[in-house]
């Protein structure tokens, strides 16, 4: 780790590539070196081939459901986002692809599989919940609460110097359990 911290050093992130919103779990990723942080920081939309989450959400949320929507910021500092059917002033375009992989009709909740197309802040948060499945325990986007908010990175794909690389989280079947989980969420 103390390699990590010397990466871009005179800022806060150290080598981080990218941030998860606090409440998600998951994988993150460090550049090994300040060549690839500065390339991946200033290429970081071309480079990320492909971005997957897991979530769990309120409701049946049927298969392979595309969702555009445009995002605006909302309330105090833009501490909120608002996703609408059509691009509104100073919006952004955000696009992801939903496929559910389990659904419990006792409990009405679904496992989804997230494929996030950009990476705009609050982005797979408020576009579920506007089709009406927010994920279990989100603080903004739910009413729904529970010990943590259920959404977790698995897996990304980077494209460094004409190279692909995968990374996925290993732990994710952890998350995956909850879904099973007989208990309180």
């Amino acid at each position: 780790w103390k390699d990590y911290l010397s990466i871009n050093f005179e800022n806060y992130d150290r080598g981080l590539i990218y941030r998860l919103d606090f409440e998600t779990s998951g994988l993150i990723l460090f550049a090994k070196t300040n060549e690839i942080y500065n390339s991946l920081r200033n290429t970081f939309s071309s480079s990320t081939k492909k971005k997957l989450y897991y979530a769990l959400v309120e409701g049946n949320c049927s298969d392979h459901k595309d969702l555009v929507h445009f995002l605006s910021p909302s309330g105090k500092n833009g501490h909120k986002v608002l996703a609408h059917l059509t691009a509104e002033r100073e919006s952004k375009r955000a696009c992801i692809s939903i496929k559910q992989l389990r659904y419990d009709s006792a409990k009405q909740i679904s496992l989804v599989q997230v494929d996030l197309k950009e990476g705009h802040r609050h982005q797979i948060r408020v576009q579920l919940a506007k089709i009406g499945n927010p994920i279990i325990g989100d603080p903004l986007y739910s009413l729904r609460k529970a010990r943590r908010m259920y959404l977790h990175c698995h897996q990304y794909e980077i494209q460094i110097d004409k190279e692909l690389y995968l990374y996925t989280d290993k732990k994710s079947d952890q998350f995956l359990k909850f879904f099973d989980f007989d208990g309180e969420l």
